[in-house]
């Protein structure tokens, strides 16, 4: 059962979106969310600001741009609490400081589902490959993840990105242990590669497992191991892309891993992320 859910805050765009798909998320089972930020400010400092050899010039908007950022933090906190007061849902805000990803990693051990921008969960101009941050959070045991656009949208209709692999199909059963979360109309499981015969097999497989916990779907085989994923989706009109392999293949952008990043970074689907 889904008692607590981590929410995580960007811009007011990318809060909103993530603020209503966690409240999606938590209403079956009442749960608690807490939104977090962190603030890094030596890297803002550092990275968006005027270099320290203008003087005081270039330290006055150092202290210009920290000072934004603070603001934007908090403006997106006091949005996630407006959204959450006014569908009655308790809440909380954990605003902190430090190396964002080691602060995630570390306040994510008593949390049960997670929900971050897709592209605004580091939106501070802190660090610079956002998806690659998503998969290190996967990879230190921060899962499942819904990532989201900056726009909702009620999630109906599913694509599941299967590989055949052993971390595939933990992906898979971790989907299915979370798919009374949603009002699903129609799920697709699809498979990219050229052998068709192994394919079919491995999406049949995937299909009788779906069907035999209540959940009807239908397959799809692509011969195109370099298809995009995320144009698959948005051709069927999907609202969700369920993906996930081994961190290790992820992380070293091998063949799936490769096609992981890429549609996290090209995404304007909600994705659910899993090890």
């Amino acid at each position: 059962m889904i008692k607590r859910v981590l929410v995580g805050i960007g811009d007011q765009r990318y809060t909103v979106s993530a603020t209503k798909h966690a409240i999606d998320v938590a209403c079956h089972s009442n749960a608690k969310l807490t939104a977090m930020s962190v603030l890094d400010s030596t890297k803002i400092q550092s990275k968006r600001a005027a270099p320290i050899s203008l003087g005081a010039a270039g330290s006055a908007r150092r202290n210009e741009i920290l000072h934004e950022t603070e603001e934007v933090v908090r403006e997106s906190s006091d949005v996630f609490v407006q959204v959450c007061e006014s569908l009655n849902f308790e809440c909380d805000v954990v605003n902190c400081s430090g190396d964002p990803l080691q602060e995630f990693i570390d306040h994510s051990r008593y949390y049960d589902f997670f929900v971050f921008g897709l592209h605004g969960l580091f939106d501070h101009g802190v660090l610079d490959d956002p998806p690659d941050i998503l998969v290190k959070l996967i990879s230190s045991g921060v899962y499942p993840i819904l990532a989201v656009p900056d726009f909702y949208k009620p999630i109906e209709r599913v694509v599941i990105a299967y590989s055949g692999s052993m971390e595939s199909s933990r992906t898979l059963r971790s989907f299915v242990q979370h798919k009374h979360l949603w009002p699903l109309t129609d799920i697709r499981i699809v498979k990219f590669g050229k052998d068709s015969s192994q394919g079919y097999a491995d999406l049949i497989q995937a299909r009788n497992y779906l069907s035999d916990h209540g959940c009807e779907c239908s397959i799809h085989f692509v011969e195109d191991s370099s298809f995009d994923v995320s144009e698959f989706a948005a051709k069927w009109n999907a609202d969700l892309i369920v993906m996930g392999n081994s961190a290790k293949n992820l992380l070293r952008r091998r063949i799936f891993g490769e096609t992981a990043l890429k549609t996290i970074r090209q995404a304007r689907i909600p994705l659910f992320l899993a090890q």
